[in-house]
């Protein structure tokens, strides 16, 4: 359970900058729960995730998982149990790495900085069990340079990355926008199979009304750092296309886009 209590985060604040990213926002997501978060630019959606993922602190207001005060963990523990995917799939992947070393570095993150994980025989078969789900034969070229691959293939690690521990939390930012149609349809569905399959709180923000539409249990649309409608989706009941637009502006992307 994500607990968010009237939580509100100001940049620049007293100056002619001053932005109000957040507004004694308020919002809870139940463990399993995948959420949807649309608005335009500076809505606060992305300083949402950055408050969830600890990289803000709030200026008031508090942030629970399950009952812990996020901001009062330490790094690995927060690398450990929230995972955070951003729109860039070269950001979380170290290019002259191998996809084994790129694994190890990720589990090293979440782990106390006085513990070393070395690459043995038990590790790489944990790697190569969990790379398996993704269907694309990349368990049996774990010595590949990560610089060689595809974006989508890429991203698709990435989010492998993001379970090999206690992960609890699942952030997505745009995490198909530099994605072709094709490798973004992979990375959007291995997402939603691994958040049901681990039963992980996740939040996607995007543009894309095709993942919108399809994607999520829940939909919030956020304005000036509220949220201005919150909508639980119900089984077999689809949200209408048009009311979704509605609610997004012209940045929306169209539904035969990546």
């Amino acid at each position: 359970m994500i607990q968010v209590e009237a939580v509100s985060k100001t940049f620049n604040p007293g100056t002619v900058n001053e932005v109000k990213a957040l507004d004694k926002l308020t919002l809870s997501i139940p463990t399993g729960q995948f959420l949807v978060v649309i608005g335009s630019n500076g809505s606060g959606k992305s300083s949402l995730l950055n408050l969830l993922s600890g990289g803000l602190k709030p200026d008031s207001g508090q942030i629970f998982l399950d009952k812990t005060l996020v901001s009062g963990l330490e790094e690995y523990q927060r690398s450990r149990w929230i995972s955070h995917i951003f729109q860039n799939p070269l950001a979380g992947t170290a290019p002259d790495l191998s996809i084994l070393d790129n694994f190890r570095l990720a589990s090293i993150r979440t782990h106390p900085k006085s513990l070393f994980i070395g690459i043995h025989d038990t590790f790489r078969k944990k790697v190569q069990e969990k790379i398996s789900l993704l269907g694309m034969g990349l368990e049996n070229k774990l010595d590949k340079l990560m610089g060689t691959l595809s974006g989508g293939q890429r991203q698709a690690l990435t989010l492998i990355m993001a379970i090999m521990d206690d992960a609890k939390i699942l952030l997505l930012d745009e995490p198909t926008a530099a994605l072709d149609v094709k490798s973004a349809r992979i990375v959007m569905e291995t997402a939603s199979r691994i958040i049901e399959e681990y039963s992980l709180s996740a939040l996607l923000v995007t543009h894309n009304l095709r993942d919108v539409l399809q994607y999520g249990d829940r939909v919030i649309q956020m304005g000036e750092g509220r949220i201005l409608k919150d909508i639980l989706k119900s089984p077999g009941v689809e949200l209408d296309i048009r009311d979704v637009y509605s609610w997004m502006d012209r940045e929306i992307i169209p539904d035969n886009a990546g």
